[in-house]
């Protein structure tokens, strides 16, 4: 054994460097200290400039490794693995992207900001034919910020939020304050409403033996379930099965609001359809308001018009 102050080399081959038993090829040990990370087990400096350092060592009192690339006094510089291409796998052995994180844990990375007020986030960029044509945001917000922990998906590229979850689990699509299950706004103004580019919610299937539809589900009978059109918040129409002070209603109804009583048009489960009343009692039923006015009207557009009362069960 050739031993000196702080270096150590052993018959078998194994260098030391601040301890007499090194069980490795190369052993090196630190201080016992408490002092920060700029300490390093193993420093690599800058020839022309000493500040600028690669720092590897161990942090016994938090019990972490770590490898820093920082200029002393100053900041903390960019580390770069791999610069030149090749996958680096953290957990894997085997690495089949360019980052691979394999955990036991459902959580294989997370993404925190140490800033007070500040969201934690990943982006997403898309690279065109020559450049950075298309950006993406996912970030975090923090319970104290204007979102209050929302999840938000951030198009960089076109400066907006496109969709935001917020903490009660809502959903909104050109909204970060989605006031329901699920909210879609837009603010465009172009486009032809007669030929439906305007639609923002459509439900379509591809494939020409499948079919396509949207299920609203109610927990009972005498629960409302239905669509809602609205000016400015304020209820236009609402069609669906209407609620009924509380009992029980299967009937599909056009109405001013949710009501049963305010309906307009009524069709009952057996087939029976009311105008003016939410009982119809037979195939159809029109009841006008009391007084004069007519129950209904039937006009020709040219110079005549028919109305046909049959009761042979041809029509």
């Amino acid at each position: 054994l050739i031993e000196q102050s702080y270096i150590a080399l052993t018959k078998g081959g194994n260098v030391g460097i601040g301890t007499t038993n090194p069980t490795a090829i190369l052993t090196v040990q630190g201080p016992t200290s408490t002092a920060s990370d700029e300490i390093g087990n193993i420093r690599i400096q800058n020839v022309t400039n000493s500040n600028l350092k690669l720092l590897l060592g161990y942090n016994y009192a938090s019990e972490y490794g770590y490898i820093s690339s920082l200029k002393s006094g100053s900041y903390w510089t960019p580390l770069i693995l791999n610069s030149g291409g090749g996958n680096v796998g953290i957990g894997t052995t085997a690495p089949g992207q360019t980052l691979d994180v394999v955990n036991t844990s459902y959580v294989q990375g997370r993404f925190e900001s140490n800033t007070s007020g500040q969201s934690g986030g990943i982006e997403l960029w898309g690279r065109g034919a020559s450049a950075i044509d298309q950006k993406w945001e996912i970030q975090s917000t923090p319970q104290n910020g204007a979102l209050a922990g929302a999840l938000l998906f951030y198009d960089g590229t076109d400066s907006r939020y496109a969709m935001t979850i917020d903490t009660g689990g809502n959903v909104g699509i050109g909204t970060t304050a989605p006031g329901n299950k699920l909210t879609i706004e837009t603010n465009s103004s172009t486009g032809v409403e007669s030929t439906g580019d305007q639609i923002q919610l459509r439900v379509q299937n591809t494939n020409t033996s499948g079919y396509s539809g949207i299920a609203i589900n109610r927990s009972a009978n005498y629960r409302t379930a239905g669509l809602l059109y609205q000016t400015g918040g304020t209820t236009d129409w609402f069609t669906g099965t209407a609620y009924n002070g509380g009992g029980a209603n299967s009937a599909y109804s056009i109405s001013t609001d949710t009501s049963l009583a305010n309906s307009k048009l009524v069709i009952l489960t057996g087939g029976n359809v009311g105008i003016g009343t939410t009982s119809p009692l037979t195939t159809l039923d029109i009841r006008g308001n009391s007084g004069t006015l007519a129950v209904a009207s039937v006009s020709g557009k040219t110079s005549f018009a028919t109305l046909v009362v049959n009761n042979d069960g041809v029509g």
